[in-house]
């Protein structure tokens, strides 16, 4: 879906409590010259966000946020660190879960990141991770199967996806 339709559909469910995207990209308009764009952006970040200029944010009784940048297509994610940081901050009182996955390590500010840190640290469950890809050539057939002579991770049946550790992230957050 483009941004433009996701801005919509955003305004359209005022109750929803729960926001899980598997943001894949949107194929480029065709009289466009550009390639596969970001569905999810900063603009929806902020139309999320209470502040003094948006009173009214889309979706005000969100209590879990989870974004999968799963778009192959586009090198980096088109939310910054400054974006999710406001958002965070501004629903720390109501948000309970923040899970963003990426697809390659972000440049995110380091402050923004210690902050973010802190609300974590006060009980806010935060995660942003990053899918780790093996160096290029060296992809043999198992790539991205999981081992069925591995034992499970401890606590596998209690983590939020299937993929942490074992399975190729870095953890930002």
């Amino acid at each position: 879906m483009s941004p433009e339709v996701l801005t919509e559909w955003l305004t359209c469910v005022p109750r929803l409590s729960s926001l899980q995207l598997n943001d894949m990209g949107c194929p480029p308009i065709p009289e466009s010259s550009y390639s596969f764009i970001n569905t999810f952006r900063d603009l929806h970040l902020s139309s999320l966000t209470p502040s003094h200029e948006n009173p009214t944010p889309f979706c005000p009784k969100l209590t879990t946020f989870r974004l999968i940048n799963n778009d192959r297509h586009q090198a980096k994610s088109k939310i910054t660190s400054s974006a999710l940081l406001g958002f965070a901050q501004a629903r720390a009182s109501t948000l309970q879960s923040l899970d963003v996955f990426f697809n390659q390590d972000q440049c995110f500010a380091e402050t923004d990141l210690d902050t973010l840190r802190e609300l974590k640290k006060e009980g806010l469950k935060i995660r942003l991770h990053y899918a780790k890809h093996p160096p290029l050539g060296e992809h043999p057939p198992s790539t991205g199967l999981y081992p069925r002579h591995i034992p499970r991770p401890p606590g596998f049946a209690d983590q939020t996806s299937d993929m942490e550790g074992a399975f190729g992230t870095d953890y930002i957050v």
